[in-house]
């Protein structure tokens, strides 16, 4: 039985499956830049191949926002399938690359990647990407992009080339891209004499442009400055500045100036507020079931004592922090040295190390109490969303039954 990778849980486990293809590249990739870089970008879709269902696509962008490139570019983008019956790993995913004249309009016509690998040193309005998309079913939302060198296009467009020809890449480095935001495949194509695919995911797309073979669209340096400056361009994704570190402790004798110290850099940021004493343990910090009383409903009824789950301050800061995305959300502990750090925070203390885009390098389980409050409750929960937004926040299919 074929496997792919599980996106709805935290740790991406391999699961059994068929590689999901029935969806337009184009579609999916202009809908993730939407979500990630809201009005940035206009693109318009100059050749297809495949069917109505089912598409590949070459497509010319624009940056729309004032300051940015008025350079125009082109990216190529694939749907990624499961591999042969002769691959050699369990879990292979690849393209195919045909001659362009199966292609309408012919890329014989266009040659979009050819005229970028013949540029020399002017590359404005021939800048040239290729994405291949991994997406596990009709409702998910959390794509995998893998970049591959433009090369690989040009025999394509030039009719030099064996139908059969096409690029892969394997299970273990999209689940380690879904992990730390970003993998490196590296390894040779015949059609390239580039050595690597970048697997990132589509909120990285701005930095691939950058770095990607160390060539970049005129100004993409600018670019990605005004949008760490300007939050609302990006949407929801996590940009870390790299002078600002994710976790911060102030020490200082009483009256030193630490908590105005704090107040200073969240402003007027949206913040949870807790503090740490003798007896807080991991129930006061991120929450536990408590009795309440229920009230009766009719005259004949009697109160009654029942077991809610309560959020605490942790549990509290996460909801409201994911919904407050893009803007910072923070989370304050007052004298937390007067606190069992190791009894309160659990398992959580793996979270706090995190990689450089924002993502824990040893992710955790949540209890089976805290994701169903999390999938259900509407007030201080994600119950409020539909199923496709749920699972958004990496909650799995059983905790929406």
């Amino acid at each position: 039985m074929p496997t792919i990778i599980d996106t709805y849980k935290p740790w991406f486990p391999f699961v059994e499956g068929d590689s999901f293809t029935d969806y337009n590249a184009e579609n999916e990739f202009i809908s993730q830049m939407d979500i990630h870089f809201n009005g940035l970008f206009s693109f318009e879709v100059l050749s297809k191949r495949g069917n109505i269902t089912r598409t590949d696509a070459l497509l010319r962008g624009t940056f729309n926002k004032e300051g940015f490139s008025n350079n125009t570019f082109y990216v190529y983008v694939f749907i990624l399938y499961e591999g042969g019956a002769g691959r050699s790993r369990e879990m292979e995913l690849r393209t195919q690359l045909t001659p362009g004249s199966r292609w309408t309009p012919s890329l014989k016509d266009i040659k979009a990647a050819t005229k970028y690998r013949d540029a020399k040193e002017e590359l404005s309005n021939l800048e040239c990407y290729c994405i291949g998309i991994y997406k596990q079913d009709k409702d998910c939302k959390n794509v995998m992009f893998v970049g591959m060198p433009a090369e690989v296009l040009c025999k394509s467009e030039t009719e030099l080339i064996n139908p059969t020809s096409t690029f892969q890449t394997e299970g273990e480095y999209i689940r380690k891209a879904y992990l730390n935001g970003v993998s490196l495949h590296r390894k040779t194509f015949s059609a390239s004499s580039t050595y690597n695919l970048l697997l990132f995911k589509p909120e990285f797309f701005l930095w691939y442009m950058k770095e990607r073979d160390h060539l970049h669209v005129g100004d993409v340096n600018k670019a990605m400055e005004l949008v760490k400056e300007a939050p609302s361009v990006v949407t929801p994704s996590f940009a870390i500045a790299k002078d600002k570190p994710l976790q911060m402790i102030f020490y200082g004798a009483p009256g030193t100036g630490k908590s105005d110290t704090i107040e200073r850099i969240i402003v007027n940021a949206p913040h949870e507020r807790t503090t740490f004493h003798p007896d807080s343990d991991y129930a006061s910090f991120v929450g536990a079931y408590k009795p309440t009383m229920k009230e009766k409903e009719s005259e004949s009824d009697e109160d009654k004592i029942i077991y809610n789950f309560t959020p605490q301050a942790f549990l509290k800061a996460y909801v409201k922090a994911w919904k407050s995305m893009p803007n910072p959300f923070y989370l304050i502990i007052e004298e937390i040295n007067r606190g069992n750090c190791a009894q309160i925070f659990g398992d959580l203390f793996q979270l706090l190390d995190r990689n450089q885009y924002g993502y824990s390098k040893y992710p955790i389980t949540a209890d089976d109490d805290i994701r169903t409050f999390l999938s259900r409750n509407k007030e201080n929960g994600f119950g409020n969303l539909n199923d496709g937004q749920k699972k958004c926040f990496y909650l799995g299919h059983d905790e929406y039954q």
